[in-house]
């Protein structure tokens, strides 16, 4: 039914894949890696200036230093090529390929990164856009726990004109990571 959901499918990597990436890449703690994730984070190395720099954190105890945003990047876009190209398997082995013309939507925190949408729509050859929930029809109460998308409260409102409130989870189930939220 149009409005509705058709499919849903969970995976388990999202935002946390790449704070670990950065934390490894640049050598910084994990509480470091996602304060630069979500400042300085980028998935298209041409929407950021080719001089700009940002500061990282050391570990155990050796001074900070400078990089290039652009090479921060270069750790993210890997990673995010990854996640949408588990996206594009799902679409496919659900057999939705030639169903799903309109495009997709994005949500969640690492959602909000610049150039996430673009990098998806190269990776899925679908348009691509960022939004949160609203106005979906039925299977909410099923949908948010199996996505793991409810860090924050929030409320869904279906198309009959029914609101579902939530309430934010303390700690998401399963082996979600606390990353992605509805709002």
């Amino acid at each position: 039914e149009e409005g509705s959901i058709w499919h849903t499918a969970v995976r388990a990597v999202g935002g946390d894949h790449l704070t670990n990436a950065i934390a490894i890449g640049l050598r910084t703690p994990m509480p470091e890696a996602e304060e630069i994730k979500k400042k300085h984070g980028c998935a298209v190395a041409s929407l950021i200036e080719r001089e700009e720099q940002i500061e990282v954190g050391g570990v155990g105890g050796r001074r900070s230093r400078t990089i290039s945003r652009h090479m921060l990047c270069e750790i993210i876009r890997p990673r995010l090529e990854e996640i949408f190209s588990l996206v594009d398997r799902e679409i496919r082995r659900a057999g939705f390929e030639e169903t799903v013309v309109g495009g997709m939507v994005v949500t969640g925190g690492s959602s909000i990164m610049p150039g996430g949408p673009e990098l998806a729509e190269e990776i899925l050859t679908l348009p691509v856009r960022r939004g949160i929930p609203a106005g979906v029809a039925g299977l909410v109460d099923v949908v948010l726990p199996l996505a793991h998308v409810y860090e924050q409260a929030g409320s869904f409102t279906s198309l009959e004109g029914r609101t579902q409130h939530f309430d934010a989870a303390g700690i998401p189930p399963g082996d979600a990571k606390p990353d992605w939220a509805a709002v």
